[in-house]
């Protein structure tokens, strides 16, 4: 009688257990996640009129329209790293990384869309340059340089070295003479607007 009553009760505590397990209740109340900018590696900066813009890696995208005090997550449509962003005036904007990825944005960096991207190619961007808002050029590893006429709607490579060394940077001098630094004290210049080096 004893085992019986015994087997009775772990079988009611089996049933009021199994019912209380599924029945439908409140969850815990878990705080938003939070990528804080100072846990990031941003690589790069820029002004966009009076904002300024950060790059990094994550394909992370921070703007801020308080100078540095307070930091917003951009919306970019890609979590590859980005080494390099240009913006040609307030609205106008160009980003470079990994898998030879190149967002644009039209707003000042709140918003960003993907306009070339060559992943098999394993050769990440590093830089990126406009003369206007037709012309630009991006440089990256392995001797990697790439040219828009068309606003940075497409971009086609260009062979531009003999060898492949990393082309870190471009940038313009005041007398409008392009000039490309890479590794290995790689120093490019173009006196023509980027046609020749």
């Amino acid at each position: 009688m004893m085992s019986r009553l015994a087997g009775i009760g772990f079988a009611l505590f089996v049933v009021v257990a199994a019912v209380y397990a599924f029945a439908p209740r409140q969850g815990p109340e878990f705080p938003a996640t939070v990528t804080r900018i100072g846990s990031l590696l941003l690589l790069d900066g820029e002004t966009a009129g009076s904002r300024l813009v950060t790059v990094g890696e994550y394909g992370a995208v921070f703007v801020s329209d308080d100078g540095g005090a307070r930091w917003q997550a951009a919306n970019a449509p890609s979590r590859t790293g980005l080494t390099g962003v240009f913006f040609l005036d307030d609205q106008r904007g160009w980003a470079v990384g990994h898998d030879s990825l190149i967002i644009h944005t039209q707003d000042g960096g709140t918003n960003w869309q993907q306009v070339y991207s060559a992943p098999d190619d394993e050769k990440p961007l590093f830089d990126v340059w406009f003369a206007d808002g037709s012309k630009g050029y991006a440089v990256g590893a392995y001797g990697s340089f790439l040219h828009s006429a068309d606003g940075g709607e497409s971009w086609q490579p260009r062979k531009i070295t003999d060898d492949d060394k990393h082309l870190n940077a471009i940038a313009r001098g005041v007398d409008g003479t392009l000039f490309i630094a890479g590794e290995a004290g790689t120093l490019l210049r173009s006196t023509d607007g980027g046609e020749t080096w």
